[in-house]
């Protein structure tokens, strides 16, 4: 520990002998903030990789439409009777349909997904601090108990 980290450990130590607080594992304390900090790290990292998904995505969705367009564009030659011309141009709007309805539902999938990694990360460090503030309350009360059982 740095000095200025172990002056204030021993402020906070002191602080709480003062007020009368049944005693506190600081070591303890600060090892938990650290995992705190490194969750709250590794979810801003799943945030980051889920928005670099996301524009990936969005980006093949843009270019594949794109390419379609000009497709369409380059061969498109008006020939037949209307009710042909029709025909093509309605099965060409329902690929593109379907086209941007698969690339909305795989965006939704990513963002999803990307959620669910952050909350579970989040999740599982909320859990660990309270099995370790459990941990810590049943320890203090069984030291508590063998004090009351020597006097």
């Amino acid at each position: 520990m740095t000095k200025d980290m172990y002056s204030f450990t021993e402020m906070l130590r002191k602080a709480a002998l003062d007020l009368g607080l049944p005693k506190l594992d600081i070591d303890k304390l600060v090892e938990a903030q650290r995992k705190n900090l490194d969750a709250f790290g590794q979810a801003a990292q799943a945030a980051v990789g889920g928005a670099e998904s996301l524009i990936g995505k969005q980006r093949q969705a843009l270019e594949a439409g794109l390419r379609a367009a000009s497709d369409l564009a380059r061969d498109y030659k008006p020939s037949g009777t209307p009710a042909e011309v029709l025909a093509k141009q309605t099965e060409f709007t329902k690929k593109a349909f379907d086209v941007t309805i698969q690339n909305a539902r795989d965006v939704a999938d990513i963002a999803k997904q990307s959620t669910s990694d952050v909350a579970q990360i989040i999740r599982d460090r909320l859990e660990a601090n309270l099995a370790d503030i459990k941990a810590s309350v049943e320890s203090s009360v069984a030291s508590g108990a063998e004090k009351v059982k020597k006097v």
